[in-house]
């Protein structure tokens, strides 16, 4: 009885062993396997990773040289000046360019281009120059830009409107107030002012020549001609 309940047991079992063996240890695993899927499942295989040449090693690298602590400050003969470099004295020449010539120190003064103004304090206007000059028995040149007056002491009180001349007459013969000479274009003339020796003409300093000038009557100059006002002589001259 036994024998024959046991049998389908034992054509069971050699059937497993036939399909893949019949261990009691295979038998356990695929129970817990069997168990752990069914209430934990396992997760999915990760897909293979490709597979990877070899590299060649990074060269190594010298070690680095250990720094230094920073130098202590120096003083005296023995510090040293730590500045920025100086700039060059001198621009670099260009050497396509010819150098321009050297040029002395001026020896000619300088001018002052600025013309004075004649309406500065203590500054005259400059004249033109005179067409006509009497020339004095010393060699004194007076100009005349308007009416003169000559005397050997005329009044401007007398005469406001002209220009008064003192001469100082060695032969005592001119009055104070002589005679007035003034020009008209280009004419020039003389006038008595009733002098007490009279005014006396010569033309072009002829001595045997001479023409009496009356009081109130003008008589007309040339160049060259000689003015007698008493026995003081003087002489016209154009420019």
């Amino acid at each position: 009885m036994s024998e024959a309940a046991d049998e389908p047991d034992r054509v069971a079992r050699s059937e497993q062993s036939a399909r893949g063996g019949s261990s009691t240890e295979g038998s356990a695993d695929d129970w817990l396997r069997a168990e752990l899927d069914d209430d934990y499942p396992l997760p999915p295989l990760p897909a293979p990773r490709p597979r990877l040449s070899p590299q060649p090693a990074a060269p190594s690298l010298p070690p680095a040289a250990p720094s230094l602590p920073p130098a202590a400050p120096q003083f005296g003969a023995a510090a040293q000046v730590t500045s920025a470099p100086l700039a060059p004295p001198f621009a670099p020449v260009d050497r396509a360019q010819p150098a321009a010539p050297f040029q002395g120190p001026s020896t000619t003064p300088e001018i002052d281009a600025r013309q004075p103004s004649p309406h500065e304090p203590g500054v005259q206007a400059e004249q033109p120059l005179p067409e006509w000059v009497i020339v004095l028995s010393d060699g004194v040149s007076l100009p005349i830009y308007g009416p003169v007056v000559i005397g050997r002491n005329p009044s401007q009180e007398r005469f406001p409107d002209a220009s008064v001349s003192a001469v100082a007459d060695i032969t005592q013969t001119m009055s104070k107030t002589h005679a007035r000479f003034w020009a008209d274009g280009d004419r020039l003339y003389v006038d008595d002012l009733n002098s007490t020796n009279g005014v006396a003409l010569f033309p072009g300093g002829n001595a045997h020549g001479a023409l009496a000038v009356e009081p109130g009557v003008p008589a007309e100059l040339r160049s060259g001609d000689v003015v007698q006002l008493g026995e003081y002589r003087l002489s016209i001259r154009r420019s």
